[in-house]
This record gives C-alpha cells, sequence and structure tokens, in this order.
C-alpha cells in the first residue's frame, strides 16, 4: 500500500466501499481524495470508476 499526502480521517458506509471492491478485477485499486468532506473517487483501470461520499460525523 503507497499513501501520499497528508494524513486525514474520514468514515464511510463499508457496504458502499465493499460493492465497489467487488466488481474490481485488478488487484491495484487508486483512491483519490481531495479533502475529508469530499467524495472518494475509487479506480480500478481507466474503464472503472466510483463515487462513494462520506458521513459527515461530529466530534
Amino acid at each position: 500500500m503507497a499513501f501520499k499526502g497528508k494524513i486525514f480521517k474520514l468514515t464511510l458506509n463499508a457496504k458502499y466501499v465493499l460493492d465497489v471492491l467487488k466488481v474490481f478485477e485488478n488487484e491495484v485499486t487508486t483512491l483519490g481524495y481531495t479533502s475529508s468532506s469530499k467524495s472518494l473517487a475509487f479506480q480500478s483501470d481507466e474503464s472503472s470508476f466510483y463515487i462513494v461520499l462520506p458521513y459527515r460525523v461530529t466530534g
């Protein structure tokens, strides 16, 4: 696993993340984000691109 950028906390619905990962056929998945309050982009190859929205958590 490789990580580039600032460390952040993100709360996602695990079911949505697992649904995305189930359809990917490649072993390599790229995650893209701009901030902890924005959507998280999952990309497995050039034709597979999925967006998962985070929960807002207080505290």
